[in-house]
């Protein structure tokens, strides 16, 4: 239960799922994620929330 804690609150960084490339700010990407049930849904900032759901990521290069 506090691992699950701690996990909500530690940073999260979007890295590309083929290359391995760490997405910064202003970068461009495509992201597939399962929409989550309302009570799982995630409100944190956008890249935040993105890597915690997102099944892929995928930056310009890679497309």
């Amino acid at each position: 239960m506090v691992n699950k804690i701690k996990n909500l609150f530690t940073p999260r960084l979007l890295i590309c799922t083929n290359c391995a490339s760490k997405i910064e700010e202003g970068d461009r990407f495509i992201a597939h994620i399962t929409m989550p049930a309302e009570k799982k849904m995630l409100v944190s900032r956008m890249d935040q929330a993105i890597a915690r759901t997102a099944n892929r990521v995928i930056c310009e290069k890679c497309q």
